[in-house]
């Protein structure tokens, strides 16, 4: 299974196929007016940072986390006196920090990715704008995008190809975020469970005292694998149709 930060380099480098093609084609007018195209990328490439940075922080923490879970896990089998000797209780300290962090951390990803699609949305729509389509966030976005009727080849395809996956992305991120992060203060009646499988998976586990309900927060590495998803089909639907933009746009 490659690595988070595999997941997010890998992002970076659709990013990268989208702007060779666009930041190159100045015969785009209308998107390079006022050098508008790279204040637009900039300001992703700025957002897609913030993620690169708390999923590389993630990373690192989980495997310190895990590498001294497995210690106490064997030395407790073993019912050695290690586990109260004053090394036992550092190592026990040091792992309920890196908890800690590690639940700041992940939440922080969730925030920071939703800004980043949102901006992602807004670039998309800036070189191909479509009547009636919202884009001022990813959720607006995925909602219009159902509603507008059928028009051009282009925007017939990017939502066969796309909706799926746009789909994923707001109930995945969005509403996790919305209900569990945003507004966690209003879920009172929610127990909330931290997860580590021990494999490089964490995931937060809300469970209603209530009705018993459980729901579950995506993996940092199933969250990078959808948002990289959608990513991917909509970057290569723009380059791959990049002729037909121009001949719509000019």
């Amino acid at each position: 299974m490659p690595s988070i930060s595999i997941i997010c380099k890998e992002i970076k480098q659709l990013l990268n196929k989208l702007n060779d093609i666009a930041s190159k084609d100045k015969a785009l007018e209308r998107i390079h007016r006022d050098n508008n195209y790279n204040k637009f990328f900039s300001i992703l490439l700025s957002a897609y940072e913030d993620v690169d940075s708390f999923t590389k922080r993630l990373e690192k923490e989980i495997e310190a986390l895990n590498k001294i879970e497995h210690v106490l896990q064997r030395r407790n089998r073993n019912r050695d006196s290690y586990i109260i000797s004053k090394k036992g209780q550092k190592l026990r300290q040091t792992s309920s920090e890196l908890t800690q962090n590690i639940e700041a951390d992940f939440k922080a990803l969730y925030i920071f990715l939703k800004i980043f699609f949102d901006k992602y949305i807004q670039l998309l729509c800036f070189i191909k704008p479509v009547r009636n389509l919202r884009h001022y966030s990813i959720t607006q976005f995925t909602k219009s995008l159902k509603e507008i009727p059928d028009s051009d080849n282009f925007v017939n395809g990017f939502k066969r190809l796309c909706t799926q996956e746009l789909d994923k992305i707001d109930r995945y991120l969005t509403f996790y975020r919305d209900k569990f992060i945003v507004h966690s203060t209003l879920n009172q009646n929610f127990t909330v469970w931290f997860i580590n499988d021990m494999r490089g998976n964490v995931k937060f586990s809300h469970v209603n005292v209530d009705k018993k309900d459980e729901i579950n927060s995506l993996s940092p590495f199933e969250l990078l694998v959808a948002s990289k998803n959608f990513i991917e089909l909509s970057t290569n639907h723009f380059v791959d149709n990049w002729t037909l933009i121009k001949k719509q746009l000019l």
